[in-house]
This record gives structure tokens, C-alpha cells and sequence, in this order.
């Protein structure tokens, strides 16, 4: 291994250079002995310059996720996940204690308005003809203008928080 450069400019040189021979020249085993950049083909699906803001109707409330992973419920911080921070989401009521909380049209969890508490959403029906892949789950309340079909999520990679044993509830994770 070699040493840092001098200074940043020479530090990318250096990682430019080793990225150019890492994809252009030095053959994979994993690819057959080919070069990474010999088997790359572009998407041919557009890449948005923006990626534009989820769109809720108008039957959801929407918060704001604040920098330490929560929203504001009635004057109460309520955590959520610092992996939403910055982004808005959506409370669809249940009843008039609970919510499901999505992001875009992903339920993520459910939301309990009294104690102001977050907790896992409850297992997708399995249904024969769903288990078969004939059934289509519903879809969700929460439309997205890129991606209108239906979906659902259980666990979001990155999401910091894990069961509560005692109260059956996602708490922040303690490091």
C-alpha cells in the first residue's frame, strides 16, 4: 500500500489512476476475466437531474423528519429514523389513535397518537394465490409520480432502531 499523496489533488490523482486500471485494465475473475469496463452497459432507463418530492394526498398529514430522526406530534418530538432526516412523511390515520407512517408510498410503521410511539407494522396477509404469485398486494395510500405500483417494506436497510422487548415498540438504537 502507498502512502497518502501530499496534499488532496495529488491523493485524486492517485485514486483516478487506481480506479482507471482497476476498471479499464485489470481482468476480474468474478467476470470471466474481463474488465469491469468491458461489461458495463449504461441504463437506459433516464436518471432524473432532481429526484422530485414525494407527493401525499391530501387525507395524510405530513411532517418534516428534523436532523435527529424525529417528527413533531402535537408540541412532541417523536423519533422515527435518522435515515429520514431532511425527508417528509406521511401519517395515514387507522382510527382515531393510530397511523400507518409512510415514506413516499413505503408504509414504514405504525404510529401510535397517545402514547407517541412508533411500532413495526403488523405482518402482510399471506394469501394462497399471494404466496403463488397471482395475488398483488393493495395498493398503497401514499402515491409516488415515479413509481405508482403498489409496495410494501418491513425493514428499511440503515434504519436505526430495534425492538423494544419490554414495550414491543422500535426505540433508537444506544451505541
Amino acid at each position: 500500500m502507498t502512502p497518502m499523496a501530499a496534499n488532496r489533488r495529488a491523493q485524486q490523482r492517485r485514486y483516478d489512476q487506481f480506479r482507471q486500471q482497476y476498471n479499464e485494465e485489470r481482468p476480474h475473475e468474478a467476470l470471466d476475466m474481463h474488465t469491469p469496463a468491458s461489461c458495463y452497459t449504461p441504463s437506459p432507463r433516464q436518471f432524473p437531474a432532481r429526484v422530485p418530492e414525494p407527493q401525499y394526498p391530501s387525507s395524510m398529514i405530513v411532517r418534516g423528519v428534523f436532523r435527529d430522526g424525529q417528527f413533531s406530534w402535537k408540541h412532541h418530538d417523536v423519533f422515527l429514523s435518522e435515515t429520514l432526516m431532511g425527508e417528509r412523511i406521511a401519517l395515514q390515520a387507522i382510527d382515531d389513535r393510530w397511523y400507518t407512517i409512510y415514506f413516499a408510498q413505503f408504509p414504514l410503521a405504525q404510529f401510535d397518537s397517545r402514547t407517541r410511539t412508533v411500532h413495526r407494522l403488523p405482518p402482510a396477509p399471506v394469501s394462497t394465490e399471494r404466496e403463488q404469485g397471482k395475488g398483488e398486494l393493495p395498493p398503497s395510500p401514499a402515491p409516488h409520480p415515479q413509481n405508482p405500483g403498489p409496495k410494501s417494506v418491513n425493514h428499511v436497510p440503515g434504519l436505526k432502531c430495534q425492538q423494544c422487548a419490554r414495550l414491543d415498540t422500535l426505540t433508537p438504537l444506544c451505541g
